[in-house]
């Protein structure tokens, strides 16, 4: 299947020069490009002046096009109030991948490690039935709904020869064969990275795992992103929605899922946490695989949601338009009279009492 009720079309743009990592490309003049599917909706009248624009990330080895259910799901439940929703693969996955399958290079980690079970899964049939029956077959797949794995298999899946398996040079049996459309190798690559060599001195240590404390430098594989990720929680500023699995092997405990959503947006510059319902959490009952497992329950917890956001935007909004600073006069062209008061005043002076509008 495809959406059902938004047109798509398709964009491929130059990807940044800037990379965390130097063998991300095998030449830093290498340029990546990004392939982009913009979704609208076909009913453009319905939609609402402040309606949304939701840019979506896809997770790791799973094409961008197998939450089009998702998509349409979330539609379903906030019809006009979604303008377009914008979602891309990344530079070395799904149809990206096969942009820049030539120039790709093997560090891209992502996180968390689940690098073992990809690192050694099949990546190649003898024909697209055989690899459909075998997904079909596995337990991992057959918890999702058919018309999530539909899209999978239509867009996860893609004719040989690739890079990856070129052409056979002694007989045709390849012939017809099909292999990942994310190669089993970019997405192991994308849990974790690899610390193999034994460098000469502490500064070429730190050069290879620049973010790895000393007492750490000799693991064999790291992903300190995770931790730097859970320590900046607190300064978030764009309203959050944990939702978890009831079932997932991830954050499996209430005492785990709480101690990421306490932290979250407390912090400076953060949009100030549960405190100000600016952080919410939603329970699910599935596994990890929660947007492919339960579509229409993770859809009505988004739009449930993204229903306050739009409200929350559209009241925001209304008080920047009748705030004034104080700060300027003359249509915000000049310094006003109590700037120039103020600003004689000692640093460490408080107001009097809180403003009023």
């Amino acid at each position: 299947m495809s959406t059902l009720y938004f047109s798509i079309k398709e964009h491929v743009v130059p990807c940044q020069y800037i990379r965390e990592y130097p063998h991300a490309v095998k030449s830093d003049e290498a340029q990546l490009r990004i392939a982009i599917k913009e979704y609208r909706p076909f009913d453009s009248s319905s939609i609402v002046p402040l309606a949304a624009t939701i840019i979506f990330a896809p997770g790791n080895g799973f094409p961008k096009e197998t939450y089009e259910p998702l998509f349409d799901q979330l539609y379903c439940a906030v019809k006009g109030q979604i303008r377009s929703l914008w979602v891309a693969d990344q530079s070395h996955q799904g149809a990206s991948g096969v942009l820049n399958e030539e120039i790709q290079g093997d560090d891209h980690p992502i996180g968390p490690n689940a690098a073992l079970p990809s690192t050694f899964r099949k990546d190649l049939w003898p024909s697209r039935a055989i690899a459909e029956a075998s997904f079909r077959s596995n337990p991992f797949f057959k918890a999702w709904e058919p018309r999530v794995l539909e899209n999978y298999l239509r867009y996860g899946l893609r004719d040989t020869p690739t890079k990856l398996y070129p052409a056979s040079q002694k007989n045709d049996t390849d012939i017809g064969s099909v292999t990942l459309t994310t190669t089993k190798h970019q997405e192991a690559w994308s849990y974790v990275r690899s610390n193999f060599v034994n460098m000469p001195d502490d500064d070429k240590a730190h050069l290879v795992a620049a973010k790895l404390d000393k007492k750490d430098a000799k693991t064999l594989f790291n992903y300190p992103d995770m931790v730097m990720t859970f320590q900046n929680l607190p300064h978030v500023r764009p309203n959050l929605l944990w939702v978890f699995g009831t079932t997932s092997y991830l954050n499996a405990s209430a005492k785990e899922q709480d101690e990421k959503i306490t932290r979250s947006g407390i912090g400076l510059g953060g949009s100030g946490g549960t405190k100000l319902g600016r952080v919410e959490k939603k329970t699910i009952e599935g596994g990890h695989m929660l947007p492919f497992e339960k579509v229409e329950e993770c859809a009505c917890a988004l739009a449930t949601w993204l229903k306050r956001q739009i409200e929350d935007f559209r009241k925001t909004e209304e008080f920047w338009q009748t705030f004034r600073s104080g700060r300027s006069d003359r249509a915000m062209t000049t310094l006003s009279r109590e700037w120039m008061k103020n600003i004689k005043l000692s640093p460490e002076t408080r107001r009097d009492s809180q403003s009023k509008l």
